[in-house]
């Protein structure tokens, strides 16, 4: 916890910094917050500590990088409190936490995320998943370019999907599915489908069961590969 004056100054530091940051309170006592952060989030503190200054009411949230004592940058996400009209505070609160791991653990996520859409571009292969029990059907972003439409056109269910899905084999898709359902089991097939602007690509698609901890069929989830390139050279030969 650290309390500052209405002009930024550190009045206070609990003990718990130096766990956190390795400084002795009174190492900080008298320094302006701000200028301790990160350039580049020196604006987004800035700004919550103004809004609470002119909203007691309100309690904003930030995350920003401070300088550990041994040099490196730690992540903080802080509440910040206006109490200076409480005369037993007269001070502005910022509680604390270190975030630092979760930071790290989001940005392999965002790389692990951009390195599989990369590789799904490359491989013309979308991947998917339908969620059962809310009819929630998620595509990855190749996927949506593999049939030919956007987010903002394709209604995230199974039966947005069949309505993508050629009509020629749409019986024949229903049919695969329901039987995967009730058996529990995997599945692959091959299939037609129709982007919104009315362009067919060939599609060889193939799923897995998800099962809850009773083994109830929760959803699917797998990918659809686009072989139109194939099927079309096929057809000229």
């Amino acid at each position: 916890m650290t309390i500052l004056g209405a002009d930024g100054p550190v009045r206070y530091v609990s003990p718990a910094v130096e766990r956190v940051l390795g400084y002795q309170p009174d190492e900080l006592i008298g320094r302006n917050a701000i200028d301790l952060v990160h350039p580049e989030d020196q604006s987004g503190l800035e700004a919550a500590f103004n809004t609470a200054l002119n909203d007691p009411m309100c309690i904003p949230t930030v995350e920003f990088r401070f300088p550990h004592k041994n040099g490196t940058w730690r992540w903080l996400e802080t509440t910040t409190t206006n109490l200076l009209a409480d005369p037993r505070v007269r001070g502005v609160v910022v509680n604390s936490r270190d975030i630092t791991e979760r930071k790290a653990v989001e940005e392999a996520l965002r790389q692990s995320e951009s390195g599989m859409a990369e590789a799904q571009r490359l491989a013309h292969i979308g991947s998917w998943e339908w969620d059962i029990a809310s009819n929630h059907v998620t595509w990855s972003d190749e996927l949506y370019r593999i049939v030919g439409t956007t987010r903002d056109e394709f209604v995230p269910s199974f039966e947005g999907y069949l309505a993508h899905v050629h009509p020629e084999d749409r019986l024949r898709v229903q049919g695969i599915i329901v039987q995967a359902l009730a058996n529990r089991q995997d599945f692959e097939y091959e299939l037609r489908m129709v982007g919104t602007d009315g362009v067919v690509n060939f599609i060889y698609a193939n799923g897995v069961v998800i099962l809850d901890s009773d083994g109830r069929v929760v959803g699917f989830r797998g990918t659809d590969q686009d072989i139109s390139a194939r099927k079309r050279l096929v057809v000229c030969q």
